[in-house]
């Protein structure tokens, strides 16, 4: 309680008024909240005893950031397809934060969930918090692992989201914008990590895990690559640092460029022949999509997506101050490097953490288009000798909760000219 409130203090000295006035708001909410949750105690003993015949549950929708909104709620709804207990479930966007990072998302959702104000809700999760008898009318949507499909039901899935004709069509009015084919365009989607959007959307210091960010700069060789093969790419985003620089008229920069809409969003993530992320909340919603992904620069390397034969993943080199030199996979386990979440954890170890160079990018995304066309997809050998080292050291130190199936592919290119990595 007391680094808690230390940190509060700390938030509001370097943020000011404005961080004072978001945390006081928040504070009264709670307040409410509470207030209500006591009003509301007889209708949670009412709920409980209905129990006996149908249970109730409640829970909030992780609807302030699309990656996990969008798969949290994309796994629920498939392991509710699927089969399972079946219960009456209601939801509510998240309360203290009140925001839904992407409307039409949710619109897409609303017809598959059941959605009441949070206010009704809200207090009968505290309700189910505080007291034991009630504990089983709250729920999380995906309780054991977060985001994470540790049971790889997306792959062996159709997508929940269908697009209606009408967004369908204004879709394709976009994409006849771009280019008089249309909608028969081949075209890819880019997606960069910075941090501009959490500094500018919620008051609060991100900078712990920047670590993730990447240099948008970095892909432009590779984009401009893509498009001698025939390939549009739509650099993704809402708010970020930098513009794409280049003059190609191919690559456009959807995120700076004014035609972004929360539709278009999941439109391009639906129709894309693959999407290149360096791991963050938007590639959520290719993944739900069931779309192939190429994911460059990964970390931390214990949460790798293992769970599709669709991904592609190349990894930050991790050097090492103290040995002068990078580490291979098995040292960045047993050096308990690889489940390190802030920047400064990794400061702490001595280890700078070093993207891939344009030229290694290039090649992953070269790679990537051909590993698409494929229609039987079958391992390198350097790709086997990767995962044998990878499950021996989630064996090794208890971290095969994080993980299903070993799906996904390491790029051979990047295992190829990087060979330090799995000594």
């Amino acid at each position: 309680m007391f680094l808690f409130i230390k940190n509060q203090f700390r938030q509001i000295l370097s943020g000011g008024l404005d961080i004072f006035f978001f945390k006081f708001a928040k504070f009264i909410k709670l307040i409410l909240a509470n207030f209500l949750a006591l009003f509301f105690l007889p209708l949670s003993i009412f709920i409980q005893l209905l129990s006996k015949y149908k249970l109730i549950r409640f829970a909030e929708l992780p609807t302030n950031r699309i990656g996990h909104f969008a798969l949290e709620t994309d796994m629920y709804l498939t392991k509710k397809k699927i089969g399972g207990k079946k219960y009456i479930d209601l939801f509510c966007v998240q309360y203290l934060d009140n925001f839904i990072c992407n409307k039409k998302l949710y619109d897409y959702f609303k017809k598959q969930v059941t959605i009441f104000p949070s206010l009704f809700i809200y207090p009968l999760i505290l309700n189910a918090k505080y007291y034991k008898v009630f504990s089983s009318q709250f729920f999380k949507l995906n309780r054991s692992a977060g985001d994470r499909d540790v049971d790889n039901i997306i792959c062996k899935t159709n997508p929940n989201i269908i697009l209606s004709e009408s967004d369908k069509k204004i879709g394709e009015q976009f994409l006849f914008k771009i280019s008089n084919l249309g909608p028969k365009i081949k075209f890819v989607i880019l997606i960069v990590r910075d941090s501009e959007y959490l500094d500018k959307k919620f008051k609060k210091d991100w900078s712990y895990h920047n670590y993730r960010d990447g240099n948008i700069d970095d892909y432009i060789l590779a984009c401009e690559e893509l498009t001698k093969h025939g390939y549009y790419v739509f650099r993704m985003g809402h708010i970020v640092k930098n513009k794409i620089k280049t003059n190609n008229p191919m690559i456009i920069d959807y995120a700076t460029n004014g035609m972004r809409t929360e539709l278009l969003d999941i439109y391009l993530a639906d129709k894309c022949d693959f999407c290149i992320s360096n791991s963050t909340g938007y590639d959520a919603l290719p993944i739900i999509l069931r779309k192939p992904i190429l994911f460059l620069n990964y970390t931390p390397v214990a949460l790798l997506a293992t769970f599709s034969e669709k991904y592609l993943i190349t990894v930050r080199h991790h050097y090492s101050k103290r040995f002068n030199r990078r580490l291979s996979l098995k040292e960045i386990f047993d050096q308990d490097i690889s489940l390190l979440l802030k920047t400064s954890d990794f400061l702490n170890k001595e280890i700078v953490l070093e993207d891939n160079s344009p030229e290694e990018i290039m090649d992953a995304v070269i790679e990537m288009k051909e590993f698409i066309a494929q229609t039987n997809i079958k391992q390198c050998k350097l790709n086997k000798v990767f995962w044998n080292i990878y499950e021996s050291c989630l064996e090794k130190k208890d971290l095969q909760y994080l993980h299903g199936l070993l799906l996904s592919n390491i790029s051979s290119k990047f295992l190829e000219k990087n060979n330090y990595f799995i000594r």
